[in-house]
């Protein structure tokens, strides 16, 4: 099973990329003959194109795959990962960015969106490899930011 963002979703870095674009296009139009505003200028059309690259990377490129034993998954400008279920150290849930957060036994990091496709399945499967301890805080924060009994 794919867990990716869904087709609505991926208007979103479209519109980022455009914005990005108007931002560069009005620095260079309305281009400040002061220092201060040079830089400052420059800071925020660097930053919205930036923003914008990584936005379109996350949501056109991550694919989380599900199975039985393992996640595979592609995250934006990133090399293809496998881990083990088991290699899941603890589980951890942000509200401010409604995503899950699995931490691996080597240090590294999977978030994985409520807003991706196939999260039923996710949890269930999460829920089915991983010993409650380490995943029912997170579920607990989950169910509380989604209106559920805290």
């Amino acid at each position: 099973m794919k867990m990716t963002y869904p087709l609505l979703f991926k208007t979103i870095p479209i519109c980022a990329i455009w914005l990005a674009l108007c931002i560069l296009a009005l620095a260079y139009l309305e281009w400040p003959n002061d220092l201060l505003s040079q830089i400052l200028t420059s800071i925020v059309a660097l930053a919205s194109v930036v923003f914008a690259f990584k936005l379109s990377g996350e949501i056109f490129f991550k694919q989380i795959n599900l199975k039985q034993s393992e996640l595979s998954y592609t995250q934006a400008w990133s090399q293809p990962r496998t881990k083990r279920w088991a290699d899941v150290t603890e589980v951890d849930y942000s509200p401010l960015w409604h995503s899950f957060k699995l931490k691996f036994d080597n240090g590294e990091q999977l978030n994985v969106s409520v807003i991706l496709t196939h999260l039923t399945e996710f949890l269930g499967l999460m829920a089915h490899e991983l010993p409650r301890d380490k995943y029912i805080d997170a579920v607990n924060k989950f169910s509380g930011a989604m209106g559920g009994d805290k």
